[in-house]
Formats: C-alpha cells, sequence, structure tokens
C-alpha cells in the first residue's frame, strides 16, 4: 500500500458547517454594525440642521427689548432636506432684579423612525 494514498485531506463536513456558521456570524454583525452607523449619522445630520435652525432663531429674537412682557412665537414648519422642522420661541418676563431676560428655541422634528425629537438651545440676554 502507498503511504501517500491513505493521507486523508480536505475538511470534515462538520469543519465546513462550522466555518461557514462562522462566516455568516461575521457578515451579520457587519450588517448591523454598518445600518447602526447609517442610522447614527442620519439622526446627527438632523440634530445639526435643528441646531442650525436654533440658532438662527437666537439671533433672530435676540433683540426682544429687555423690558418685554414675555411672549412666545411658533414659526411656520420648515422643510430641511426632506425633514419638517417646528421651531418655538419662548421668552419669559423681564428680571428686573438680575435684568436679564432668557430666550429658549424649541426646534421638533420626527426621525425616520416616528419618533419625535426636540433640540433646546437657551441664551440670556442682560444689559
Amino acid at each position: 500500500m502507498d503511504p501517500f494514498l491513505s493521507k486523508e485531506e480536505g475538511f470534515t463536513l462538520v469543519e465546513a458547517v462550522v466555518s461557514v456558521l462562522l462566516l455568516s456570524v461575521s457578515i451579520m454583525v457587519a450588517f448591523a454594525i454598518l445600518a447602526s452607523t447609517i442610522r447614527m449619522n442620519d439622526s446627527a445630520g438632523k440634530e445639526m440642521a435643528a441646531a442650525a435652525l436654533a440658532q438662527e432663531y437666537i439671533e433672530k429674537y435676540r433683540k426682544i427689548p429687555l423690558n418685554s412682557s414675555g411672549g412666545s412665537v411658533t414659526d411656520l414648519p420648515r422643510d430641511i432636506n426632506g425633514t419638517t422642522y417646528e421651531a418655538r420661541v419662548v421668552w419669559p418676563e423681564f428680571n428686573p432684579a438680575l435684568k436679564t431676560v432668557e430666550i429658549s428655541v424649541y426646534v421638533d422634528w420626527t426621525d425616520r423612525f416616528g419618533v419625535g425629537r426636540e433640540y433646546r438651545l437657551v441664551t440670556v440676554r442682560g444689559k
């Protein structure tokens, strides 16, 4: 009998199944990480747009007179890159003790999963 012919070569069925299983799990993990990254990137982009919109309103309403009696303004919804943002500006009455007025801007939107989100930016204006 030839000693070279008696050597077993190749993979067993168990080895092949285990390697296919490990490869499948690795691919599923990679796709899960990719999906999570896309979702976080989308969320961060929408939050940055909300922050820019809030800053725009802060600049616009920063000119509120310090003797203001307080108030609130809700602006028309604005579409930015396919997402609708609603902004409202709130300022309480002038605080004579602190000689300040606080201006709060709330920007609301719904993410692509239907979850309502809110971004709040606050500034204080004083003498």
